[in-house]
């Protein structure tokens, strides 16, 4: 064999080093291989929390069983990737900067947006949970929580709106 490095070798080492400068500017994921890119039937679900340590741990969580992200660290980058880009179900913290999650939630529904959401918050109480499937949340998650019942919210949510994925196995 050549010592010449061959096309694929070379696409292979673009796609990797264009991958850790998009994520280092944590604003949205990439697929982690090609095959994933050439499947393109990847769910795509934005993590909407101001807390870096908890959007990472879901994000990390949800590519382990093949979903695509984007994160947005406040309500107003929300509601700008939730209106441009090809989401499904949205992660949603309520106590966000900028524009609360409360705010987000309104906006996306007032403006006929179906697409599911879950609310994933640190408030327990019944009256909170209660607002937030009346303002048109379809499910609420209190923080701390475990990372497979997450998972099990988010495959009902997507199998729920008839969304489907690799993920949904």
């Amino acid at each position: 064999m050549s010592q010449e490095r061959s096309r694929l070798e070379i696409c292979i080492d673009i796609y990797a080093r264009l991958r850790q400068l998009i994520l280092a500017k944590n604003y949205f994921y990439l697929p982690t291989t090609l095959n994933e890119v050439w499947r393109g039937n990847m769910s795509q679900i934005l993590i909407v929390e101001d807390e870096a340590r908890l959007a990472a741990f879901v994000e990390k969580g949800l590519h382990k069983y093949g979903f695509s992200t984007f994160i947005a660290t406040d309500g107003a980058q929300a509601l700008e990737i939730a209106q441009s880009s090809k989401v499904d179900l949205l992660l949603l913290d309520l106590g966000l900067p900028i524009k609360d999650g409360w705010q987000v939630m309104k906006e996306l529904r007032s403006k006929g947006e179906v697409l599911p959401i879950v609310i994933m918050t640190a408030s327990d109480d019944l009256q909170s949970k209660q607002a937030a499937l009346q303002a048109g949340a379809n499910d609420y998650i209190t923080k701390p929580f475990a990372f497979n019942c997450l998972l099990e919210c988010v495959r009902s949510q997507l199998a729920a709106a008839g969304k489907s994925a690799t993920s949904l196995k």
